[in-house]
């Protein structure tokens, strides 16, 4: 009697460190990209810190790839602004990175990031710039909402943010038009991803 429950409580400590392992692999930013049941080309929308973005853009859509990136999205103080880069793939196969760029926000480190929780930005507003690449969207309309932004706490240390939210942008990149529509992101900025004026725009 007393080793059948010996075993059983071995097996279940063994199954609890096996999900520990499991859920600090996935929240050190490893992208897991489960895809939407109606637009299966897209990661489907959630908050859990998954690591990964889409949209539909133009004709194709645009997603993170995990094979070109060691991480999908970084983030930069330049002067008064806040920078943060999309670095992603048409199509799964032509590079292309989105960056965002938003003026009076004036960001130290990830830990300060939290303060876009339930944010919402006017595409319309000269505040807000967007580039494809090096590209500047021009004409731009459209929304930037980040619906949730936390800490992400691992062994009780702060080890960066997690950015939930949604996008649709509409604009001109080199007198032709682009078009963002359904997008989603559930991004990690870990706390070595975050740089201050180290980089252009």
């Amino acid at each position: 009697m007393y080793r059948l429950i010996y075993v059983t409580v071995a097996i279940v400590m063994m199954i609890g460190i096996s999900c520990r392992r499991d859920y600090y692999e996935y929240d050190f930013g490893k992208p897991v990209f489960i895809k939407d049941s109606v637009d299966k080309d897209l990661p489907q929308y959630s908050e859990q810190g998954f690591n990964t973005f889409g949209s539909y853009y133009n004709s194709g859509f645009w997603v993170s790839v995990n094979e070109l990136y060691s991480s999908p999205c970084i983030a930069r103080t330049l002067g008064d602004s806040l920078c943060i880069s999309f670095r992603g793939a048409y199509n799964r196969e032509e590079r292309m990175d989105l960056k965002l760029l938003i003026t009076g926000i004036t960001y130290k480190n990830a830990n300060e990031l939290t303060a876009l929780d339930n944010r919402r930005f006017d595409l319309s507003n000269s505040n807000v710039v967007l580039k494809i690449n090096d590209d500047t969207i021009k004409n731009l309309s459209g929304r930037f909402i980040f619906k949730r932004a936390r800490h992400l706490i691992i062994n009780n240390k702060f080890t960066g943010a997690v950015l939930s939210g949604t996008f649709e942008i509409k604009g001109l990149v080199l007198n032709e038009p682009v078009h963002f529509q359904k997008g989603r992101f559930d991004i990690i900025i870990k706390k070595q991803d975050f740089y201050e004026g180290s980089l252009d725009f």
